[in-house]
């Protein structure tokens, strides 16, 4: 066989080798793109079912109102309920979008509001209406009506790509779903108030320019910092990187964040006193421009167990940040992405002081805290708060509030005192109910049974631990 015959054999086989290559990389890139996309389409097709729910919601609700015929009112509600549950469920799957995953807590608050309204209409269709439930079913709807139009504004955002008007809309959302407005229970006169009333933040007339903050602090921050992770860390190469100010608040005290480089990244929010009351640690990425970016950090193993984890967890709130656990109480406890999320709350008295609450994030690998906030206050607020507390009359024991509550619940543990953020004193009651896991309130003054709010496993691990 000739030399050129045998070239003309290899060209012609490496050609084909090249071809069924690029060939196989397409069906390759084709899958991984069909899947991508599926998984867009999967997210989408919920965001849209909430929307979707909510419109049905509304139509019941208002046709329950507009109804004579009682039992047409029933059948109205039970949708009302059915089509809850369906929003309640796709909610679960949104905050998979990348938008949504740093406002998993506002879809919890829609859920939440969303299985209050059910104790509610439950209370409609057996006792029906009055010209109160009336007003109280109607704003409601409003409240509904007012989280469609935000999750549309959402909606359209993501599908335009524009991730930063998505947050900006989900951070108006945050606002929207915060307050005790989402805490339906049995008509009382504390659910009175306007529902739709939004909180007006005010600014502090006293709170420092970001110039007046940097010219006062950034020479002390670092040690601050350094104080605040002392024996988590190896600090002695952090890099100050940039301070930014928080908007004021007249009901907070002011703070500012601080960020430092070193091998992550170190974000501080710091109020006035020189107090960190939060961090938050994340890995970190530097291009060749020397621009920063951050991702959350990644745990591959778990090496502590849940003991280990906590014990470590509250070592560090109590040698870093001076809070006495003695007098602590685990509220909420939680594993994901392996990583441990604790919650608790202040006890003064006896009383489970709820205005005060500490939360922790800890890696199952090296223990690191990945994340740590607390609650805030101007000194005068919280010695008014803690002064009503000690002067609340309790006027039904634990038994005599056991006993307000429905004999066909099962207690879970006994009655735990609450000093709430509405400033009550309160039993808070777990109980189940036919499979469902509840929280029942009930007023320490009046024995009046307040709201019933749905028990989350959170709460259960907590309360089990």
């Amino acid at each position: 066989m000739s030399q050129e015959k045998k070239f003309k054999i290899i060209s012609g086989a490496l050609a084909a080798l090249l071809i069924i290559s690029l060939v196989v990389i397409y069906n390759l890139y084709q899958q991984d793109d069909d899947a991508k996309g599926y998984v867009y389409n999967i997210q989408d097709r919920y965001l849209a079912d909430s929307i979707l729910n909510i419109d049905r919601i509304l139509t019941n609700g208002y046709q329950a109102l507009a109804s004579k015929d009682e039992e047409k009112v029933l059948e109205y509600l039970d949708r009302v309920d059915s089509y809850g549950g369906d929003l309640s469920d796709a909610l679960r799957y949104i905050p998979s979008y990348q938008a949504f995953q740093d406002y998993h807590h506002v879809i919890m608050n829609i859920r939440d509001f969303t299985h209050n309204v059910y104790s509610f209409t439950d209370w409609i269709k057996e006792d029906g209406f009055t010209k109160e439930r009336e007003e109280l079913f109607a704003s409601i709807l409003e409240e509904y009506e007012g989280l469609r139009e935000k999750l549309v504004d959402v909606q359209s955002a993501i599908t335009n790509e524009e991730i930063d008007e998505a947050e900006k809309y989900l951070s108006e959302l945050e606002k929207y779903t915060d307050g005790d407005k989402y805490q339906f229970g049995y008509y009382n006169d504390y659910m009175k108030k306007d529902l739709s009333e939004q909180e007006k933040q005010v600014t502090n007339e006293d709170a420092l320019s970001l110039e007046e903050i940097k010219e006062e602090k950034e020479d002390v921050v670092k040690e601050i910092a350094k104080d605040h992770l002392e024996g988590y860390f190896n600090l002695d190469d952090l890099k100050y990187h940039d301070i930014s100010s928080h908007p004021s608040r007249d009901d907070k005290p002011q703070n500012y964040e601080v960020e430092f480089t070193a091998d992550k990244l170190f974000q501080l929010a710091i109020n006035l006193k020189d107090e960190v009351i939060e961090h938050r640690i994340m890995e970190k990425e530097e291009s060749e421009e020397g621009i920063i970016d951050e991702k959350r950090i990644s745990v591959e193993k778990t090496n502590l167990d849940w003991d280990e984890a906590i014990n470590e967890a509250e070592n560090f709130l109590s040698d870093n940040v001076g809070i006495s656990m003695e007098d602590h109480e685990l509220e909420t406890l939680r594993e994901s992405n392996g990583k441990l999320h604790l919650s608790y709350h202040q006890v003064i008295d006896d009383i489970l002081f709820i205005p005060d609450q500490v939360q922790v994030s800890i890696t199952l690998d090296d223990g690191t805290i990945e994340h740590f906030v607390r609650t805030d206050f101007f000194e005068d607020d919280l010695d008014e708060m803690v002064n009503d507390l000690k002067e609340k009359e309790v006027l039904y024991s634990k038994k005599e509030a056991k006993n307000q509550v429905n004999p066909r619940n099962v207690f879970l543990s006994e009655p735990t005192l609450i000093y709430d953020n509405s400033g009550k004193l309160q039993w808070r009651v777990p109980v189940e109910t036919k499979g469902e896991h509840l929280l029942i309130y009930i007023d320490a003054k009046t024995g009046e049974e307040t709201s019933i709010r749905k028990m989350y496993d959170y709460h259960l691990k907590a309360m089990e631990y």
